[in-house]
């Protein structure tokens, strides 16, 4: 099983939800975990809740699921209340990565099978030109470093 996340302040992601569907959802969860699924989303509104449900999702994985989202929408800016932003969160998702996948001779642990870096698909939605801009290249940088066997 896989799982992708949507992390955004404000906008929904395309799911062919009916609105009452997305307001219900939100209830039931935003209410409680700052979050939500939509359709096949996880959609996250601040960076709190987008580094719970990455660290949840590990913590409840097992061989059936892949121990990291294989999709990542990301919005640059979230809010005046979010001391964070996107490209803060995508450095601290790098670092995630690096401090519970991958032992000091870069093989990968704890996934079944062949680990594939390129497997995980980040887009960049936001209106901040700039910040998408770096929060792509921060991410390219990452899979080509890894990828060149370092």
């Amino acid at each position: 099983m896989q799982y992708r996340i949507y992390l955004d302040d404000l906008r929904y992601p395309s799911t062919g939800r009916t609105k009452l569907q997305l307001i219900l959802a939100w209830i039931k969860n935003f209410l409680r975990f700052k979050r939500y699924t939509c359709g096949v989303w996880t959609v996250c509104r601040n960076s709190k809740a987008f580094k719970k449900s990455i660290q949840e999702w590990k913590n409840i994985s097992d061989k059936n699921y892949y121990p990291y989202p294989l999709y990542i929408s990301f919005d640059h800016d979230l809010g005046d209340k979010d001391p964070e932003n996107g490209k803060s969160l995508m450095n601290w998702f790098i670092n995630y990565l690096m401090d519970n996948l991958f032992k000091n001779d870069g093989d990968p642990i704890g996934v079944i099978g062949k680990f594939n870096l390129s497997s995980i698909t980040v887009n960049v939605h936001s209106a901040n030109t700039v910040g998408a801009e770096n929060i792509q290249k921060m991410w390219d940088n990452f899979v080509d470093f890894k990828l060149s066997g370092n």
